[in-house]
C-alpha cells in the first residue's frame, strides 16, 4: 500500500536547481554548502562545493535565490501584504516508470539557482592590494615558486585555504591565468625544464576581464535565450538605434555584470587600458531622453485639448429642455360665471 498524500504546508518547498550535467548523473556529485564572503560585495553569500564522486573535479557554485518581482513591470500583482504571488507546480514527466504521477504544488517556495563561479575572482580580489601598490609605488612583487604562492595566499586567506586544503582545489590553471610565468634555471641540478615562477600581472588580469566583456557582448546578440533583453532595449529606444549604439549599450551592460564579479578598481583600469568610450552613447541617450520628455508633453497637450474639444462639443449640441408651465388653471363652474357677470354690471 502506497502512502498517502500530505499537503505541504506553506513557506516548505525549498528547491535548487542543479547544471544539467550533474542532473543526469545527480549520484556521484556531493554538494557542500558554505557561508562565504563575496568577494566584490564582501557580504556574506551561500556558495556550494560540487565535487564528483567519479572523477577529481571539484567545482564551486554561488546560490542566487530567484527575486519573484519583475522589475519589467510597474504595476505587478502582490498579496495583501505587498509580496509578491509565487508558486511552484512539479509534476513527473510522462517518461518517467512510475505508475502515479506525482504532483507537488508550493506556495511561496524559495527557489536557487547553482550559478558557476570561479574561484578566479577569489584570487583576483586577492591581488588587489598588491596590484594598487605595484601602480602607485612602481614595486613590483618577487617572483614565487607555485607552492610558495599557494603558502602565502593560503596564509592570508581562509576561504582560498578552504578551497586548496579542505576541497583539494587545483589552483594551477587559474594562476596561470593572471600571473607571469618566468622559467629560472636551476642552481642545484642539470636539467634545463623547472618549474616556472610566478608573479600576479595587472595587465593579465585586465585581459582576463576584456575577454569576459567581449564573450558577454557576443552572447547577449546571438543567444535567442535573452530575448527579452532585446525586447526592453528596442522598446527604450524606439528611433534610430543603429548597430554601433546596440553594441555600445551591450558592452556597458556586460562590464555591469562583470562588476559583480570583480572589484570596481579593476573595471575602471579596464576601461583605461582598452579605452572603452561612451560618449555617443550618452549623447543619444540624454537625446532620446529629451525627445521623450517632448513627446510625452506634446501627448499631453493633445489630450488636454482633446477634452477641452468634446468638452466644448458637449456645451454647444446640449438640447434645451422645453420649459412647462405648471401653474394650475382654476377651475370655473357656474356660480363663479354668475358672480363675474354681476361684478361687471
Amino acid at each position: 500500500m502506497e502512502d498517502p498524500l500530505v499537503p505541504l504546508e506553506k513557506d516548505t518547498i525549498r528547491v535548487v536547481i542543479t547544471p544539467q550535467e550533474h542532473s543526469e548523473n545527480n549520484s556521484s556529485w556531493v554538494y557542500t554548502s558554505k557561508e562565504l564572503i563575496h568577494p566584490v560585495s564582501q557580504e556574506r553569500n551561500t556558495f556550494v562545493i560540487a565535487r564528483d564522486g567519479c572523477n577529481p573535479i571539484t567545482e564551486l557554485y554561488a546560490m542566487d535565490k530567484i527575486n519573484w518581482r519583475n522589475q519589467t513591470i510597474k504595476n505587478n500583482s502582490s498579496t495583501p501584504d505587498g509580496k509578491p504571488y509565487s508558486c511552484l507546480f512539479i509534476t513527473y514527466p510522462l517518461s518517467t516508470a512510475t505508475s502515479v504521477p506525482a504532483t507537488v504544488l508550493g506556495k511561496h517556495p524559495d527557489i536557487y539557482v547553482m550559478s558557476s563561479f570561479s574561484p578566479l575572482f577569489f584570487l583576483i580580489a586577492y591581488f588587489k592590494s598588491a596590484m594598487v601598490k605595484a601602480q602607485n609605488d612602481g614595486e613590483n612583487k618577487r617572483l614565487l615558486s607555485y607552492e610558495d604562492l599557494i603558502e602565502n595566499i593560503c596564509n592570508d586567506d581562509e576561504t582560498i585555504s578552504m578551497f586548496v586544503n579542505e576541497f583539494q582545489m587545483d589552483l594551477r590553471p587559474y594562476l596561470e591565468c593572471i600571473c607571469e610565468l618566468v622559467s629560472l634555471p636551476s642552481m642545484d641540478s642539470d636539467d634545463e625544464s623547472t618549474d616556472p615562477f610566478y608573479k600576479p600581472s595587472l595587465d593579465k588580469i585586465l585581459n582576463i576581464i576584456d575577454e569576459r566583456i567581449n564573450s558577454l557582448v557576443h552572447l547577449f546578440q546571438t543567444e535567442n535565450g535573452i530575448a527579452s533583453l532585446k525586447w526592453r532595449m528596442d522598446t527604450m529606444y524606439p528611433k534610430r538605434l543603429t548597430d554601433e549604439l546596440r553594441s555600445l549599450l551591450w558592452k556597458r551592460q556586460a562590464i555591469s555584470i562583470m562588476s559583480l564579479f570583480v572589484d570596481e578598481w579593476y573595471i575602471n583600469e579596464a576601461c583605461k587600458k582598452f579605452n572603452y568610450k561612451f560618449t555617443e552613447l550618452d549623447q543619444f541617450i540624454s537625446a532620446s531622453k529629451v525627445d521623450q520628455q517632448a513627446q510625452q508633453a506634446m501627448d499631453e497637450s493633445l489630450e488636454m485639448m482633446h477634452e477641452g474639444m468634446i468638452k466644448s462639443n458637449n456645451k454647444r449640441f446640449k438640447p434645451t429642455p422645453k420649459k412647462i408651465n405648471t401653474t394650475e388653471k382654476k377651475k370655473t363652474g357656474a356660480l363663479d360665471m354668475f358672480f363675474k357677470r354681476k361684478e361687471s354690471n
